[in-house]
């Protein structure tokens, strides 16, 4: 329950291992804006948006004003990694277990989060104030630096600044990468090689970056798996919801046909929610699997 005609805060977090969830508040009767990603305030905020897009470890700040009555907070889909996102678009219900299924339940049917009732008492407004929310901008630390204007000839694998990462297997230079979990590919001045990921990695070293200036990482697999680095968030480079070469990735259920229907029907959904030189620590695409990023590795050492 919450009051009606007032700005409120969500602070949500998305736990998961193998689904995304897409939110949004169904019907009109409520306001919402984007205010911060993964703890990170916008760069201009708050942000006007349509969908959001959460995958496994996400977190998200909205703000949220509801007239008075029952508002849902519902997810536009429900499914799960490994190439079967394409599934949303099916005209389908789909029930494992299956060869492509893997027993889980897909639809494109909406899915309740939580049921919003906003009421009216002394302390709020009988209607909503006309009044536009101002944005605003806040001071950030020296890790948050815009690294957009950065040259490209600032980052090289000889040095570790430029790190490729594929999460899944690669597949030559395509972009279809990605669709074989649990391996993972890594490109860099300490390795160039194929492995499996076992949750040993720390005991292994991929890339030796250096400490206090920018990388670069080209991250390849987003479409199918959640990117998450820790201690240093990293910025978007170039548009992150353009669509690129996953709409020819074939599927046991659907292909490229059905996956270009639904680039037509989201793309514009979440053009607002990502946007270059927006800040993650957890990065799942869904409408691209490939994406350069950028972080300032500060003073903090050691593994990540």
């Amino acid at each position: 329950e919450i009051v009606a005609n007032t700005w409120h805060r969500f602070r949500m977090l998305y736990s998961s291992v193998d689904k995304v969830v897409m939110p949004t508040i169904e019907g009109g009767g409520c306001e919402y804006k984007l205010l911060a990603k993964d703890g990170i305030t916008l760069q201009s905020a708050p942000r006007n948006f349509e969908t959001g897009f959460m995958g496994p470890g996400n977190r998200a700040d909205w703000l949220v004003r509801c007239k008075p009555g029952k508002h849902r907070l519902i997810t536009q889909a429900y499914v799960p990694f490994g190439g079967d996102l394409l599934q949303l678009t099916g005209e389908t219900k789909l029930y494992g277990p299956g060869p492509n299924v893997r027993g889980n339940h897909y639809t494109r049917e909406a899915q309740n989060l939580v049921t919003l009732v906003a009421t009216v008492d002394g302390s709020a407004p009988a209607t909503p104030s006309c009044e536009v929310l101002p944005t605003f901008e806040v001071a950030r630390p020296c890790y948050l630096v815009d690294l957009q204007r950065e040259p490209s000839t600032s980052f090289s694998m000889h040095d570790d600044t430029k790190i490729g990462v594929t999460l899944g297997l690669k597949v030559g230079n395509s972009d279809i990468s990605g669709l074989l979990p649990p391996n993972y590919y890594v490109e860099s001045n300490e390795s160039s090689y194929s492995n499996t990921l076992d949750f040993d990695g720390m005991h292994s070293v991929d890339a030796k970056p250096p400490i206090g200036q920018p990388i670069e990482l080209d991250l390849h697999g987003l479409y199918f798996h959640a990117f998450h680095l820790h201690v240093n968030p990293f910025q978007l480079q170039g548009d992150p919801v353009l669509a690129d070469a996953t709409a020819a990735i074939p599927n046991g259920n659907s292909g490229g046909a059905i996956h270009a229907n639904f680039e037509e029907k989201k793309t514009g959904a979440f053009a607002d929610y990502f946007r270059a030189g927006d800040w993650h620590d957890t990065l799942m695409l869904p409408t691209r699997n490939s994406l350069t990023v950028r972080s300032q590795t500060d003073k903090f050492t050691g593994s990540q």
